[in-house]
C-alpha cells in the first residue's frame, strides 16, 4: 500500500510542467500516489492563483498530503490515435512551428483533410488533439489552442523537439466510457471506498456540452453510487498510467480513498 497520496493543486499557466511533476517524483518517490489538476482562468490565458489557510500566491503549486488510509488512483482519456506519426521538427515553449520539417498549421490542415479557417480552428483543434505515447504504451494528451499569422500553433503546454506525436480522435461516448474506466479503476484498488477525489479537464465539458451529465453519471458509476465524490474542471491534470506522475491537457484524474 503507498504511504500516502500527494493531492496537487498547481497554478496551470507555469512553464515547465514536465519538469515539476519529474522534479515532484524525483523528490518524493514511488511511496506516494500522484493526482491533482491545475487551476486555470475561464480560458483568458492570463493569471491563476493559489491559496491555503496561510497564503494567497500566483505561480506556485498548492500541495496536501493524505495518509493513514486505503488510496487507489487512475488516469485515463479515452482518445485514440489515428494516422501516421508526425515529428516536431521546431518548437518552443508551448508554440509548435513545424511539423515534418514544415509550418505546423498547414501540415495539421492536410492531415484533418479539411482547409480550416483560422477563426474556426478551435472547433477541430478540439476534438483532434495531439497525442504522445510514453514508455507503457499509453497517450499522453496535448492540446492545441490558437494558431498564429505565421502558421505556428500555441499549446496548453510545453511541446518538445524532436519528439514523434499523433493526432488523436474521440467521440463523446469513447470519452463517457474512459471515465467510467478511470474512477472504477480507482476504486478497484480500495476494499471499502468512501470518498472519490476527481479532476476533469474544462475541454471535456466545452466538447460535450449539454451531455457532459453523462460523464458524471459515468465517473459516479465507476466509484459506486453510494460513495460521495468531489472535484472540479480543470486546466491540465496530474497523475500517471503507472508510477510516475506527469501533467496531462484533456484528460481525468482520479483518486478514492477508503478505510485502511
Amino acid at each position: 500500500m503507498p504511504d500516502g497520496l500527494a493531492l496537487l493543486l498547481p497554478n496551470g499557466f507555469l512553464p515547465g510542467a514536465y519538469e515539476f511533476t519529474r522534479g515532484l517524483y524525483a523528490s518524493m518517490g514511488p511511496d506516494y500516489r500522484y493526482v491533482g489538476g491545475a487551476s486555470g482562468d475561464n480560458r483568458k490565458f492570463e493569471s491563476t492563483c493559489q491559496f491555503t489557510e496561510s497564503a494567497l500566491e500566483q505561480d506556485a503549486v498548492a500541495a496536501a498530503l493524505v495518509s493513514g488510509c486505503a488510496i487507489g488512483a487512475a488516469i485515463g482519456h479515452g482518445w485514440e490515435p489515428h494516422g501516421d506519426p508526425l515529428v516536431i521538427t521546431r518548437s518552443q515553449g508551448k508554440r509548435l512551428y513545424e511539423l515534418d520539417g514544415r509550418p505546423a498549421f498547414q501540415v495539421y490542415s492536410e492531415r484533418l483533410g479539411v482547409t480550416i479557417r483560422r477563426d474556426a480552428f478551435r472547433s477541430y483543434s478540439m476534438v483532434n488533439p495531439f497525442g504522445f505515447v510514453d514508455i507503457t504504451g499509453n497517450y499522453v494528451i496535448r492540446d492545441a489552442r490558437a494558431v498564429n499569422d505565421d502558421d505556428s500553433m500555441d499549446f496548453v503546454t510545453e511541446l518538445p523537439e524532436r519528439a514523434v506525436a499523433r493526432l488523436m480522435k474521440g467521440d463523446v461516448s469513447a470519452l463517457v466510457e474512459a471515465a467510467s474506466a478511470v474512477t472504477g479503476k480507482a476504486a478497484r484498488q480500495v476494499d471499502r471506498p468512501a470518498l472519490g477525489l476527481v479532476f476533469d479537464c474544462i475541454s471535456r465539458y466545452l466538447l460535450m456540452k449539454d451531455r457532459f451529465n453523462e460523464e458524471i453519471d459515468a465517473l459516479v458509476s465507476g466509484v459506486g453510487e453510494d460513495v460521495p465524490f468531489l472535484g472540479a474542471l480543470t486546466f491540465g491534470e496530474i497523475g500517471s498510467f503507472e508510477e510516475v506522475p506527469l501533467f496531462h491537457n484533456k484528460t481525468i484524474a482520479a483518486a478514492v480513498l477508503g478505510d485502511s
